[in-house]
């Protein structure tokens, strides 16, 4: 395996894992009233813990300190969010279904690679392997 191309990889999921999580905290007020109409209990609660979550795990992939965990947390948070978040079988307007599927399947196909990370872990040039030698 590359291992460039396995930490371009990792660069790659994270970074917008990072953005969206930040997100969170950046645009609270939006964030906070885009949950309250999702239905979301206690919605700055669980605003400011899911971008805590996402912001934590995708770090933790970044730069691959305990990158099993932080996979495990953006998977946990993906998913979750796949189902409270984008209800699409739920929608009557063909538009926001369309669009809420969307991101349904985004959720589902970022939330497989972290389950493949919680396997493989974050590979060469993470801290977790910084004592192991590179092939």
């Amino acid at each position: 395996m590359n291992n460039y191309i396995f930490l371009a990889g990792r660069i790659l999921y994270a970074l917008p894992l990072i953005i969206m999580g930040s997100n969170h905290f950046l645009y609270m007020p939006a964030m906070v009233s885009y949950a309250t109409v999702k239905g979301v209990p206690l919605p700055q609660a669980s605003v400011i813990l899911s971008g805590l979550v996402l912001v934590l795990g995708a770090i933790s992939v970044l730069v691959g300190f305990r990158g099993k965990i932080g996979a495990w947390l953006v998977t946990a948070f993906l998913l979750a969010t796949a189902f409270v978040m984008h209800r699409f079988w739920g929608v009557s307007d063909a538009m926001a279904a369309e669009v809420e599927t969307a991101n349904f399947f985004k959720n589902f196909i970022m939330a497989g690679a972290a389950l493949m990370i919680t396997q493989t872990g974050t590979g060469p040039y993470s801290v977790d392997n910084l004592n192991k030698p590179q092939p």
